[in-house]
């Protein structure tokens, strides 16, 4: 989102402090907030369901804040939530090697970084589907490096 915002001229803030906000948005903490000119939006994301009770009651509430204020715009962005406990589906052996195979010529195609980025989502394929039971979910990623340590099998 932000991107696009941006790539229209807006000026975007994520979680604006509350002293930087006008004073019809006090008691109120929009996650982002975007200004232009004579347009301002400030953007509510929400993993709720729009037909939720809870979140038409808080959508109507805040709608009427802006009701009048032409210079403002109120928008809702249902976000739903990650479910990182899914897992994770395998990927061919064949897949794999195809991938491998057209590593070298994506250098060329598409440069070093996105490259690499193949590559590695290659790689992480390949062990998936070496150790699934380990590697079938997303991993967190260590508290801190001094918290990593390999398995040796």
């Amino acid at each position: 989102m932000v991107p696009e915002l941006e790539a229209d001229g807006f000026r975007v803030v994520i979680h604006p402090k509350q002293d930087t906000l006008p004073t019809f948005l006090q008691g109120y903490q929009p996650d982002m907030v975007a200004y232009k000119d004579n347009k301002n939006l400030a953007i509510e994301i929400t993993g709720r369901t729009p037909s939720n009770p809870a979140s038409k009651l808080k959508e109507r509430v805040l709608r009427e804040r802006f009701a009048d204020r032409p210079d403002w715009e109120l928008r809702f962005v249902y976000a739903p939530p990650v479910n990182s406990d899914a897992n994770i589906p395998l990927v061919s052996k064949q897949t794999v090697s195809e991938h491998l195979d057209r590593l070298d010529a994506s250098v060329d195609a598409m440069g070093l970084t996105a490259a690499l980025l193949t590559g590695w989502a290659v790689f992480e394929a390949a062990a998936r589907a070496l150790l699934p039971s380990s590697l079938s979910r997303p991993q967190p990623p260590p508290a801190s490096s001094r918290d990593w340590h390999p398995k040796v099998m």
